[in-house]
């Protein structure tokens, strides 16, 4: 059940990535009517992967035990 669970979080984490165009793009070679592009996260995207990181820490010390 824990692995259904950590599949289908993936399955759904990526569909809002991509919904709200979090995602990284790949790098594209220049052609002969454009140019080269740099690929990778955008700034949108790395504000969100730090933000989870930062929740996923919050949570972590909310939730330890002493």
């Amino acid at each position: 059940m824990d692995a259904a669970a950590v599949v289908i979080g993936m399955i759904v984490g990526a569909g809002v990535i991509h919904n709200f165009g979090l995602a990284s793009s790949a790098m594209a070679a220049a052609t002969a009517t454009a140019p080269a592009t740099i690929g990778g996260p955008n700034i949108f995207g790395q504000i969100a992967c730090v933000a989870g990181i930062l929740i996923m820490l919050v949570i972590g010390y909310t939730y330890r035990e002493e």
